[in-house]
């Protein structure tokens, strides 16, 4: 005759077994993410080896990676990740637990002693992926200037979004949106320099927010057509039910003409880093000569978040830069 299995002692076995299946797999991610990361900066460690290897051959660069994105398998901005990631840190990062999406965020930080803080410092607070961006994003804004960097490194310009100046057009104050497009001040919100657009519970509100110049005049923007290597048509949301076309021109580089083969090359490396962006952010500085206003653009292919794709998001003028395809001016 059967015995009946006692519950008591049944489920404490269930719990048991349960426990050791629940730890089982926690391993193995930890293990899986642990060998992510460790391959990864490998690929980064090969791909910038054999760049270097080919001295002033700056341009091989942006082939070299679109050719390697096809045949391996992986995507243009995988594989850009992967060579920043062992530029940025040459010392594989043993000493921590955080994932290969922990340490994307770190790559926004201008300086090795930043990334280091904020490497050890999330890794001591258990911080999500979030948190970490959000803190990240708190020290860039908080910088006072861009970091010094050598004339080809081109910081970049990561301002917030819809956020606005106060300007008066005779007398009366008006909310500037940018490209000579401003609304009457709202009504019910005190006079202030400057104001953030915040949501709500689905309602826009007003905020007095303070900034840099280059915290200003970041918006969302689909593209619309890639023109040459260094220059855009874009749709852009100033907010307020908003939108212009606008040509921009990249801020701080300078591609070749498109007569030439190597003009020809840039033009196809930015649509194929643009193709998949269902969103780019862009800051925006002032008009060139031609009345294009000059821009720092950003993009992840296939986010759909401005706020990750301009917090995490490749920076297009230095990935110009560094592929060789267009020089700093």
């Amino acid at each position: 005759m059967a015995h009946p299995v006692a519950n008591d002692s049944y489920r404490s076995l269930r719990n048991d077994i349960s426990e050791l299946l629940e730890a089982g797999k926690n391993r193995a991610a930890r293990a899986l993410e642990d060998e992510l990361v460790k391959t990864y900066h490998a690929v980064g460690k090969e791909i910038s080896a054999h760049l270097d290897n080919r001295g002033e051959e700056s341009t091989y660069g942006a082939q070299l990676v679109e050719r390697l994105a096809g045949d391996v398998g992986l995507g243009i901005r995988l594989l850009y990740d992967c060579i920043r990631f062992f530029r940025q840190f040459p010392t594989l990062p043993t000493s921590t637990d955080l994932g290969w999406s922990h340490l994307r965020v770190l790559f926004m930080l201008p300086t090795p002693a930043l990334r280091n803080q904020f490497l050890h410092t999330a890794a001591d607070e258990g911080w999500t992926v979030r948190e970490l961006r959000d803190q990240v994003q708190k020290q860039v804004v908080a910088e006072p200037k861009p970091v010094r960097t050598p004339r080809d490194h081109l910081p970049p310009l990561r301002g917030r979004l819809y956020t606005y100046k106060r300007q008066v057009t005779d007398g009366a104050a008006r909310l500037d949106l940018g490209f000579h497009i401003s609304r009457a001040w709202p009504k019910g919100i005190a006079d202030a320099p400057v104001v953030h657009s915040v949501l709500t519970d689905g309602a826009l509100s007003l905020e007095p927010t303070q900034g840099r110049r280059d915290t200003f005049y970041t918006y969302r923007a689909t593209l619309q057509r890639v023109i040459d290597g260094d220059t855009l048509w874009v749709n852009i949301d100033c907010g307020f039910d908003t939108w212009t076309d606008q040509k921009l021109r990249l801020r701080g580089i300078d591609a070749a003409e498109m007569d030439t083969p190597e003009g020809q090359r840039a033009r196809r490396f930015v649509e194929s880093a643009l193709r998949k962006c269902p969103v780019l952010a862009i800051t925006t500085t002032k008009p060139d000569k031609y009345d294009r206003y000059l821009a720092d653009v950003f993009y992840m292919p296939e986010e759909s978040d401005v706020n990750v794709v301009l917090e995490q998001g490749l920076f297009l003028n230095r990935e110009l830069i560094e592929a060789g395809l267009a020089k700093r001016v």
